[in-house]
């Protein structure tokens, strides 16, 4: 039985080496499909190499297991350094394993970046989302730690007394070890292109258009007024309601899909498509309530510390100082991203979520069901019948990853009862939450409309997917930022608006907050990196057009920034230093991507992005 175990051990060491092979020659996806026509499969060079570079890595523990058995240590110290070694192992070939496999789903190499940058939300999201899959992941590492000890044993014994197989082992290590160091890394495997993207790098655009975020943040620090009053005959309205949607892709939205949200917006000036700025909710919300560009690092509240936070002059600060009362509301945890932190620190006087809540209210995955949680907002507020207030309402818990209908009164109300795609379940769960909002509007409308402004933006789009991808931390598409924005001005200044509206030129999340204060003081303001857009909600035939680029940033799966000024699209690609662009007019699906050649030469599209009049 001993024998057996330790073969075994052996075999399935072998075997992966194998599997991961095949997962690496022609990217997986030949042998895969044609696994009988292996014999026919001509492996090229650059294939060679990519095994020398896996055998490498199946080497190094066994020759690191051979020192320390022919060390001299206590057998206890042995016994410890082994299992070190083996579970260091296990972890590495999972990590190879998994890189493989999603590089074999979405063709491009995994970026640690997500995790890294959230990373006290990040396990915490995947137990969410996948809790089986952590567990089985937790004790798939455990097992192959035991197995690869006893195969590790095994293989050292075996090449202790053959010195001929020891040799040629030394050899193929050393061969591997030249050529893993000489070869180009677009030339390599899997781990060794994660391992460079990740962590090695040099990311020149990155560099560029950090030093601007980093001077427009100190700028923002450093700038200690506030220069806004209130117009007495403003357009905004005595009240301010801003309620933030969950995910909700513009291509999508039709409908079927956000009927209500089409309701409203015939009483108010609607954006079929509107840019967000990034992939995040508090990364949108940074630009929505402060007008700060989007980060390609860290979120504003894992890099300022608390004072340099309440200095920034963001949206809450300006109204509060100008008689609102501000007041967040959030379904889901306010510890997830530090949003309670954030929130407090930019200036809401009251921030809200299970405290508003009863016994017994419905709880999803990601948050408080929202109809539930629309109501309790609406009793919250009658405790305030006569002040001014500003309230931003952020709602997450429906329409949000892995996009799974979680309630079935409405099983048979979806456009898709039984969908077939994920395109089918994304429009599910946007209906559903969608639903949810009608009681808020309703009570809106019966309670506020008069002389309040109300605003429904997504936080961000998801990937539908258009380009075989359905994450939206990978890809800088169309679908990856476009969302729908209805504006519904205050009743009672209905007839100064262009009401039934519909504004098919493209605007961005960064440009809110200066609409919102030209709005406050009927004045145009040119101090933000946005633009107002003021002029579209008032004036049908105002023929206004964006005269900014609209930058959206992808921190994840390398680095990517889009840079739109309509019909023309740029991207770059912040890890391999490139850039090419679309067409939109005509390559509305970005099919045919255009090199466009040297960066360098486009840098200045930063420079203007940048720059405020």
């Amino acid at each position: 039985m001993v024998r057996f175990v330790s073969r075994a051990s052996v075999y399935v060491y072998f075997s992966v080496l194998t599997i991961f092979f095949v997962l690496e020659v022609n990217d997986g996806t030949y042998l895969l499909l044609y696994p009988l026509k292996l014999t026919e499969t001509i492996i090229s060079f650059k294939e060679f190499i990519r095994f020398l570079g896996l055998l490498l890595w199946f080497l190094v523990p066994i020759f690191t297991f051979l020192i320390i058995e022919k060390g001299k240590l206590p057998k206890i110290f042995k016994y410890f350094a082994g299992g070190v070694v083996a579970f260091a192992s296990s972890i590495i070939i999972h990590l190879y394993g998994f890189l493989l496999i999603f590089y074999l789903f979405y063709r491009i190499t995994f970026d640690f970046s997500f995790y890294w940058l959230n990373q006290s939300d990040a396990f915490l999201t995947i137990f969410r989302i996948y809790p089986i899959s952590l567990v089985f992941l937790i004790f798939s590492i455990v097992i192959f730690t035991i197995i690869w000890y006893i195969g590790f044993k095994n293989i050292t014994h075996s090449l202790q007394k053959n010195t001929s197989l020891l040799g040629i082992t030394i050899l193929l290590f050393i061969v591997g070890l030249i050529v893993t160091l000489l070869t180009p890394i677009n030339a390599q495997g899997q781990l060794v292109q994660f391992i460079h993207g990740s962590f090695m790098a040099n990311r020149p655009i990155a560099d560029y258009y950090n030093t601007y975020y980093q001077k427009t943040i100190k700028g923002a620090i450093n700038n200690k007024t506030l220069p806004v009053s209130i117009n007495e005959n403003s357009l905004l309205g005595s009240n301010l309601f801003i309620l933030h949607l969950e995910s909700v892709n513009a291509l999508i939205a039709d409908e079927q899909a956000t009927p209500n949200l089409h309701e409203i917006a015939k009483q108010g000036i609607y954006f079929p498509k509107f840019y967000s700025s990034a992939v995040q909710t508090i990364r949108a919300e940074e630009t929505i309530l402060c007008g700060l560009p989007p980060a390609l690092g860290p979120s504003l509240v894992n890099q300022l510390s608390i004072t340099e936070l309440e200095q920034l002059p963001c949206l809450p600060r300006l109204l509060n100082q100008l008689g609102y009362k501000t007041l967040f509301f959030k379904d889901d945890s306010l510890e997830f991203a530090q949003t309670g932190k954030f929130m407090k620190a930019i200036g809401f006087s009251e921030i809200h979520q299970s405290d508003i809540m009863q016994i017994g209210d419905p709880e999803l995955d990601w948050g408080y069901r929202e109809d539930i949680f629309l109501n309790r907002v609406e009793d919250y507020l009658k405790n305030y019948p006569k002040e001014k207030l500003f309230v931003y309402i952020a709602l997450s818990a429906t329409n949000h990853v892995p996009f799974v209908l979680q309630d079935e009164r409405y099983r048979d109300k979806v456009p898709y009862p039984q969908p077939i795609s994920f395109e089918q379940k994304y429009s599910n769960t946007t209906f559903i939450q969608d639903a949810y909002t009608k009681s808020f509007i309703d009570n809106y409308t019966t309670n506020y409309e008069q002389n309040s402004t109300l605003i429904i933006i997504p936080d961000h789009s998801w990937p539908i997917p258009i380009h075989n991808n359905n994450r939206n931390d990978i890809g800088a598409f169309e679908e990856n930022f476009l969302t729908p924005l209805a504006w519904i001005p205050p009743k009672a200044q209905s007839e100064k608006f262009a009401l039934g509206n519909i504004i098919n030129t493209r605007w961005s999340e960064l440009d809110i907050l200066p609409t919102i204060i030209s709005l406050l003081t009927n004045k145009p303001t040119n101090n933000y990196l946005g633009e107002s857009f003021s002029n579209l909600l008032i004036d049908n035939n105002s023929g206004l057009l964006p005269q900014k680029n609209k930058l959206s940033a992808q921190p994840y799966s390398g680095g990517l920034i889009s840079v739109v000024k309509f019909p023309r699209k740029i991207i770059f690609d912040l890890t391999k230093n490139k850039v090419w662009g679309y067409d939109l007019d005509k390559d509305s699906q970005e099919k045919n991507p255009l090199d466009l050649g040297d960066p360098k030469n486009y840098l200045n599209i930063i420079d203007a992005y940048f720059k405020t009049d």
